[in-house]
């Protein structure tokens, strides 16, 4: 070794190489490297939480395990009835207990426009509510107390008088 400085020094290493594993899936990675950004495998009315253990910034002089975490995704089921909306949450695959059919004054509930399902899918649904007015029977008595004249009006309608008295 030179007193002036002049010698140079090159060390030279094989970095160690370890494997971090997500969900069984394998990756080589460099001591001190960072990891890799890994998407798990989607599952279906689930969202995926985290990795466990969490996932250090650089690779530490062993092997890693990581496993992921989910937890069951939550689904909107809305009713729209004469324009309201109840909206109900359900998990993916839960049991849904449909609400009474409704009462809208002057309205006769006919159907919904589609099935409710019994079994949450893994989607949003929306069922709206079909109605047609209500008809009621309108009957004219005389004074006598016979009737002389009936007629159908639709819920809102205008009752129109009978021509004819008797």
């Amino acid at each position: 070794i030179a007193g002036d400085g002049s010698t140079v020094l090159s060390v030279y290493y094989d970095r160690n190489l370890y494997t971090a594993t997500f969900d069984g899936v394998e990756y080589q990675v460099y001591y001190g490297a960072s990891l890799p950004t890994v998407e798990p495998a989607a599952q279906t009315g689930k969202e995926f939480v985290e990795w466990t253990p969490a996932v250090p910034e650089a690779m530490p002089a062993e092997n890693l395990v990581f496993t992921s975490t989910w937890a069951d995704a939550v689904y909107k089921l809305t009713y729209i009835i004469n324009g309201t909306e109840e909206t109900y949450e359900y998990a993916a695959g839960a049991t849904v207990t449909p609400i009474a059919d409704p009462v809208v004054p002057g309205m006769t509930f006919i159907k919904w426009n589609k099935t409710v399902p019994t079994v949450m899918p893994a989607e949003d649904v929306i069922v709206v509510a079909e109605f047609e007015a209500a008809v009621y029977k309108v009957t004219f008595i005389g004074g006598d107390g016979r009737i002389f004249d009936e007629k159908a009006v639709q819920y809102g309608d205008t009752i129109v008088l009978p021509a004819s008295k008797p």
